[in-house]
């Protein structure tokens, strides 16, 4: 009877240690299969990208837009042709200018007298319609505003003398915005053939 326990205890070892050797090195084999990955397994992993995301066509260009700054004129009001306020100062004007630049001349002091009795009616001119050597030298003074006091025509009044005599001449007012006033040019004092820049004064309302 002891014997046969012998037996029996030598042969539960045994099988003990030959089951406990076994499964281990099984167990670590794949425990290592798992968790060793192949290159392309690890590129998969390390790379994710979402297919949604990828567009095979070009990001398309979008047209830049031209900005176009409009500037817009401003416009002075000016006095008009027949205002009593202007036309009495520019009388006063023409006769202290006669006075200044008095010729014993016939013919000029019959000019001198119509001119200062024919101020009283002025009309508005078209400017645009003094552009040409035919309506010199009021297309000239209008050309050298515009060109040395940068004034736009916009901002100029031209007035012209409403008279039957002949020897009233045509007699215009130019007038243009300067400081807090207006600049009057008084155009074919003389002659038509004379340009005095002194023949003008600054009126204010």
């Amino acid at each position: 009877m002891r014997n046969l326990l012998l037996f029996i205890l030598t042969l539960a070892i045994s099988t003990f240690n030959a089951y406990a050797e076994e499964p281990t090195e099984q167990i670590v084999t794949e425990n290592v299969a798992e968790e060793v990955a192949t290159p392309e397994e690890n590129n998969a992993q390390k790379v994710s990208v979402n297919p949604d995301e990828i567009s095979s066509e070009p990001e398309e260009k979008q047209p830049e837009l031209e900005v176009v700054h409009q500037v817009e004129k401003k416009v002075i009001p000016m006095p008009a042709c027949d205002d009593d306020t202007l036309l009495k100062r520019s009388a006063e004007f023409i006769d202290a200018y006669f006075a200044a630049n008095d010729n014993a001349g016939t013919i000029y002091r019959r000019r001198r007298y119509f001119i200062l009795h024919n101020l009283d009616k002025f009309q508005t001119e078209n400017i645009a319609n003094y552009k040409t050597a035919a309506t010199s030298p009021v297309s000239d003074i209008i050309a050298n505003i515009k060109t040395n006091h940068a004034v736009a025509e916009e901002n100029m009044r031209l007035c012209k003398n409403i008279s039957k005599d002949k020897y009233a001449g045509q007699i215009y007012l130019l007038l243009y915005s300067e400081e807090d006033g207006y600049r009057v040019h008084i155009i074919n004092l003389l002659d038509k053939q004379t340009i005095d820049e002194e023949a003008s004064f600054i009126y204010k309302e």
